[in-house]
């Protein structure tokens, strides 16, 4: 993993899910789930193969309206449910091979590879969802990943909503 990954400072989200933790883990980590909320608003995830055990892959494809496609690979590093994933996630092509990342307006200092740790807190019945994600949080406005988290966690809010009734 490069230094740039492995950099202290971290760009952190949290947001509380009127949903047990058991569902929000869940809909984190089955493939029929997941693409129905994953990526931002305007975005849609049209494939989403996932291999949920340790060592195991989650590949995906985000495509936005203007059909840009973007696609990506993490690997499942630690499991531990309902309570914590530990994943590392990276940009590809559609092949799978690893992407040259400034061709989407990435800049220097962006890590090849990406640590994230999710973690699913019981609050009451709701989920305290945190997602730490090993990028420093200026470098992460930057490329608008702080509204890319929001929206996703949006979109997974009203799938949750689905999922309740």
């Amino acid at each position: 993993m490069s230094d740039a990954a492995k950099h202290e400072e971290q760009f952190v989200f949290s947001r509380v899910f009127d949903a047990p933790r058991e569902l929000v883990f869940k809909v984190w980590t089955e493939a029929e789930h997941f693409k129905h909320w994953w990526g931002p608003k305007d975005w849609e995830t049209p494939v989403c193969d996932l291999d949920f055990r340790v060592g195991g892959t989650l590949r995906y494809c985000m495509k936005n309206s203007q059909g840009h496609e973007s696609w990506g690979i993490t690997t499942f590093q630690e499991i531990v449910p309902p309570e914590k994933l530990v994943l590392v996630d990276r940009f590809t092509d559609s092949e799978g091979n690893d992407a040259d990342i400034t061709k989407f307006g990435i800049p220097e200092g962006w890590p090849d590879e990406m640590l994230i740790t999710v973690l699913f807190e019981d609050v009451d019945g709701k989920t305290r969802l945190t997602v730490t994600s090993g990028v420093a949080p200026e470098l992460a406005k930057q490329v608008g990943a702080d509204i890319g988290w929001e929206q996703s966690m949006d979109k997974l809010e009203m799938y949750l909503a689905t999922q309740i009734a």
